[in-house]
């Protein structure tokens, strides 16, 4: 089953896309590419996301809808978040949403079609697509670009050769082709598919970067979704929802949270290449989630396996360990360089290589590598 185009995204096509060439080449019904193909070796701008009086216009906008904050849209070392306006306590409210206020789809069936799994995020995307092109809604007004993923296709061959992660590879282009199959299925217009494919992707990216579940829901809330990320040894908060089911709330972490510090939100345990595909970066101490699949067996070992008396385990890794072709100086050499420091998607994927050599490493037992240690503390200890 496809879904057709809004009325109000298809009234508003004409003069409002600006249409590449690489959106008009494809004829009605081409199908997606198999595979994430390389388009450009420049890194993509990157915009902080909405401007400053787009953030006040959301505050308002929520403040005259019954939301309570102590905290405001600022700037962060990520570039933009959140900023308390006070001091905050352990477990304190820093932000109470309406949940009227939230766009909502069921995270559980709800049209999965032909095999296609989490149709929920295509239909979000429509919603958040349409809200872009009519203007006027003060949440979307604040999203910034789509995440620089791997799964947009927009990667250089450096960059991609760098994870030197077959299993991943493969990863990102299911998850490419998984793109293009959300629009194929929420897109039954083909006299306009083309023109709005690019700009579908595009907020298909942002919803994935931006949803939470709530019970039986997915949802995208305004100013919680723009928190950053933070583990919750790092401080990361964490949401919940009210008794009466009127309202979300975001919490303070553990350490709690000074005035003009940033409010962060702990995303929860997710593998490295989960981080890579739906938000374009690697985490700082990911030990709870991070797994490796080893080639021989197809096993999977984590953080938990160090210091395992599984002597043919330790093989495995010790295997995989040297096929690496760079070690563990080598790349916090490269992470130093400036070619690579001016370059985020070459720097993410070094450092998802760098990652699986630091828990290879400790398994083995080869480098004194600490669980609890970051390979970015060792390297400014190097």
């Amino acid at each position: 089953m496809r879904w057709p185009v809004p009325p109000a995204v298809a009234a508003l096509l004409v003069g409002t896309l600006a249409t590449g060439a690489d959106a008009l080449a494809a004829p009605c019904g081409a199908v997606a590419p198999k595979r994430a193909t390389v388009l450009t070796e420049e890194a993509p701008e990157r915009s902080p996301g909405g401007s400053e009086e787009a953030a006040r216009a959301l505050e308002a906008h929520l403040d005259g809808m019954g939301a309570e904050r102590s905290c405001e849209v600022g700037p962060t070392p990520f570039g933009r978040g959140l900023v308390a306006t006070r001091d905050l306590a352990p477990g304190a409210e820093a932000l109470r949403i309406p949940l009227s206020c939230a766009m909502a789809e069921p995270a559980d069936g709800g049209g999965e079609e032909a095999g296609l799994e989490d149709t929920w995020a295509g239909r979000l995307a429509m919603r958040v697509l349409e809200r872009q092109l009519s203007g006027g809604c003060p949440h979307v007004a604040t999203f910034p670009d789509p995440p620089p993923t791997p799964a947009r296709g927009d990667w250089p061959t450096s960059a991609l050769d760098a994870f030197d992660d077959a299993f991943f590879r493969e990863e990102i282009d299911a998850a490419f082709n998984w793109r293009y199959a959300q629009w194929e299925a929420h897109c039954q217009d083909e006299s306009s598919r083309y023109e709005l494919r690019d700009s579908f992707l595009g907020a298909l990216d942002l919803v994935c970067s931006r949803t939470f579940r709530v019970g039986s829901s997915k949802m995208l809330v305004p100013l919680i979704d723009m928190a950053n990320h933070a583990s919750r040894p790092g401080g990361g908060g964490h949401h919940h929802v009210e008794a009466d089911g009127d309202s979300i709330c975001l919490l303070a972490g553990d350490r709690g949270v000074r005035r003009g510090e940033e409010v962060t939100l702990d995303y929860g345990s997710r593998r490295n290449e989960d981080w890579i595909l739906h938000y374009g970066f690697v985490p700082d101490r990911n030990t709870e989630g991070e797994r490796i699949r080893l080639s021989g067996s197809a096993r999977t070992v984590s953080w938990d396996d160090v210091g395992t008396d599984d002597a043919y385990l330790r093989e495995e890794c010790q295997l995989l360990y040297r096929e690496i072709p760079t070690s563990i100086e080598e790349d916090l050499l490269l992470l130093r360089d400036e070619s690579i420091v001016s370059d985020f998607r070459r720097q993410q994927a070094i450092n998802h290589r760098l990652s699986r050599k630091m828990l290879l490493s400790a398994i083995i037992g080869e480098k004194a590598a600490s669980p609890k240690a970051s390979f970015f503390s060792f390297a400014e200890q190097s």
